[in-house]
C-alpha cells in the first residue's frame, strides 16, 4: 500500500467448534503491541485507514479451538518511493497528421505521483477537446496537426521528489495516391498498363504492392511491376479481374483498385 491509502486484512477460518481469531503483529499480541492509529481490529478483520510508513509489519492470524490452532502470516508493506520514470529518455513518437497520438510516460512512485505535461517552454497542457491525460501517465492528442510536432516533457512528483522526461513527437504527412489505376479494356495478347503514383512524406519510404482479386500477382514473367505502374504483356482471358495498388509506409497504408476486361 501507499501512504494515505486504506485497506483490509481478513482471516477466514472454519472448524467445529468455530475457531476464535486472535491477531499478532511482529510476533506480539496486537493488544500489547505498539499502538498504531491507522489500524482497527474487528474480529477476523484488521481495517487500515490512512496508513503510514510505520504501519508496515508482519501480521499473524491465530485461529484456535479446543482441538488446536492454525497460524497464517501476512506482510503489510507501506511502500515509500520517490518518483521514477520508466519511459526511455528522448523517445520518438511518430504519427500521421490528423490521427491521434499517444505519448507515454510510464512511472512508478509511492505515494502515487501526480503527472503533468508541458510542450516545449509552454505552460502545462490542459485537459480539453484536444488533450486527455490517462491515469498511467499517457498524454493523448486527439487529432495531431503538423504544428503538434516538437518536444513534450512529462513531470511526475509526490511528496518525496520529482522526476521528468522529454519525448519527441513527429507528425508526418499522409500517404496519398495521386494517380489511381483506371479501368482497362484490352484485346487478347495485347499489353495492359495500370498506373499508381504516390505522394508521401519525404521521411517515409513507401513500398508498392500489386494484388489481383485481393491476392498476390500470379508468378508469371508477363507481369512487370515498375516504380509507379503494373504492366501485363500478352494479356489473356485469365488475366481479367480487379487489380489493386497498395502503398505501405511504417505509419499508414492506402490503396486503389481498377478492373481489367479482356476482349
Amino acid at each position: 500500500m501507499s501512504p494515505g491509502e486504506d485497506g483490509v486484512l481478513t482471516c477466514i477460518a472454519k472448524g467445529n467448534p468455530p475457531p476464535e481469531i486472535t491477531w499478532l503483529t511482529n510476533g506480539v499480541t496486537i493488544n500489547f503491541a505498539l499502538a498504531d492509529p491507522s489500524r482497527e481490529v474487528d474480529g477476523d478483520t484488521i481495517i487500515f485507514t490512512n496508513v503510514q510508513e510505520r504501519s508496515s509489519a508482519v501480521y499473524q492470524c491465530n485461529a484456535s479451538n479446543e482441538y488446536g490452532y492454525l497460524l497464517a502470516n501476512a506482510f503489510v508493506n507501506v511502500l515509500v518511493e520517490p518518483p521514477r520514470i520508466l519511459t526511455a529518455s528522448s523517445k520518438v513518437f511518430q504519427v500521421i497528421a490528423n490521427k491521434p497520438a499517444l505519448l507515454s510516460c510510464d512511472f512508478f512512485g509511492s505515494p502515487v505521483p501526480t503527472v503533468e505535461w508541458f510542450k516545449e517552454a509552454q505552460a502545462r497542457v490542459f485537459h480539453g477537446d484536444a488533450y486527455i491525460f490517462h491515469a498511467n501517465g499517457t498524454l493523448e492528442i486527439h487529432e495531431t496537426q503538423k504544428d503538434s510536432s516538437g518536444p513534450y516533457t512529462c513531470v511526475v512528483q509526490n511528496k518525496l521528489g520529482k522526476a521528468q522526461n522529454e519525448v519527441l513527437l513527429e507528425v508526418k504527412d499522409p500517404t496519398i495516391i495521386v494517380k489511381h489505376p483506371e479501368y482497362k479494356i484490352t484485346q487478347r495478347f495485347g499489353r495492359t498498363s495500370f498506373e499508381c503514383k504516390v505522394k508521401h512524406d519525404p521521411t517515409l519510404l513507401p513500398t508498392i504492392v500489386w494484388l489481383k482479386d485481393g491476392n498476390e500477382l500470379p508468378s508469371d514473367d508477363r507481369f512487370i511491376v515498375g516504380k509507379d505502374h503494373l504492366m501485363i504483356t500478352n494479356t489473356t482471358d485469365k488475366d481479367e479481374g480487379n487489380y489493386t495498388c497498395v502503398a505501405n509506409t511504417s505509419l499508414d497504408s492506402v490503396f486503389a483498385s481498377a478492373a481489367l476486361t479482356v476482349v
